[in-house]
């Protein structure tokens, strides 16, 4: 009554509350017809029950696949369950970012689809960091285009938007296809992310080992592991000048990994290799504390240092190696360059601006 209009496939489940037929329950789990050679009316007997304490729809039919579970193949029977829902809605698409007037972006892109939700909760991220939140309806005979204004932007500064979809039951997808869009004027900052060239970590236990293929960094004082991270730098933009700077690295799944011990970030003065590394051969490094990173007491994480601009702001332009080390005796474990997921790699966020 008044929901959609006529469409080549048949809508053969629908929900509706029983106080009012309008509007449809986001609920559209759908089936085919069934075989050829059948009569070719899908469902045709519904029936529920309850089974310790879970109430279940039953239906039967000529039908072969249900369209909200990925078309997953039935013979004939399937059951819906009033527990929690699992499924994420699809990623968003046909993603476009445009320049607006006054110094703003506008981002857009088709709303996804969630057989078991119509309303829809939008994150957008800039940059890969997430900058605001837009809510939509969508149904799968209508999925409308939204919009997201974003007045955070700087003038002549590239910005790179992607989006996810997200349920009620916090079942989120995948991000969308990543678009750009460059602001006009003359730039005033820049941001920019660099994520290490070389890494490997020593152990005193060891003292002849190198570990620079391994896929964790290790950092502890007693008993030690020094863990050596190399960055290629860039030159700063033109007009501009180097004013944050910030390591990240993500503590990985091993169960020890986590450690109540502050880390020190200081600078490396000597030579060394990655593969070539160990504790014999470990390089001398500049007595001074050029950053801390704070307790990394949880696995799979991001923790970072703020690192001090002028011991960077000479190497631009340069390679420049940081170790990171500790007094305590609890073991931290990182992710290293060389672990499969680029996002969990070390890497250093430098901002410019103009002095």
């Amino acid at each position: 009554m008044g929901q959609f209009p006529q469409m080549n496939d048949r809508q053969h489940l629908l929900a509706e509350s029983v106080d009012n037929p309008r509007p449809l329950l986001g609920w559209f789990p759908d089936t085919d017809d069934g075989p050829a050679g059948t009569e070719q009316i899908g469902p045709r007997t519904l029936t529920v029950a309850s089974s310790d304490g879970t109430d279940y729809l039953w239906v039967g039919g000529e039908f072969t696949r249900i369209a909200s579970n990925g078309n997953r193949l039935q013979q004939g029977l399937v059951r819906f369950a009033d527990t929690p829902d699992t499924r994420a809605p699809s990623v968003p698409e046909q993603t476009v970012a445009v320049n607006a007037s006054g110094g703003r972006t506008q981002f857009r892109w088709q709303a996804g689809l969630d057989l078991d939700d119509t309303a829809l909760t939008y994150t957008v991220y800039r940059d890969g960091a997430a900058v605001g939140t837009v809510t939509g309806s969508s149904t799968f005979w209508q999925r409308p285009t939204l919009t997201f204004t974003d007045a955070g932007v700087h003038p002549g500064t590239t910005y790179t938007y992607q989006v996810t979809a997200s349920d009620a039951a916090g079942n989120t997808s995948a991000r969308s296809a990543a678009v750009s869009v460059t602001t006009p004027g003359t730039p005033t900052s820049a941001t920019t992310t660099v994520e290490d060239t070389a890494d490997a970590y020593v152990n005193e236990a060891a003292k002849s080992a190198n570990y620079g293929n391994d896929q964790q960094l290790a950092v502890r004082g007693t008993s030690g592991y020094t863990s050596y991270l190399r960055f290629d730098l860039p030159a700063a933009p033109a007009g501009m000048v180097l004013t944050g700077a910030e390591l990240t690295v993500r503590t990985s799944s091993l169960s020890t990994g986590n450690s109540t011990d502050d880390l020190s970030v200081q600078p490396v003065t000597g030579d060394w290799t990655e593969t070539g590394v160990t504790w014999n051969t470990g390089p001398a490094l500049d007595p001074s504390v050029i950053g801390t990173i704070h307790s990394p007491d949880t696995l799979q994480t991001d923790y970072s240092a703020a690192l001090t601009v002028s011991a960077l702001s000479s190497h631009l332009g340069q390679s420049y190696d940081l170790a990171l080390t500790s007094t305590g005796g609890d073991s931290a474990w990182f992710w290293s360059h060389q672990a499969p997921d680029a996002t969990t790699h070390p890497h250093l966020t430098l901002t410019f601006a103009r002095p």
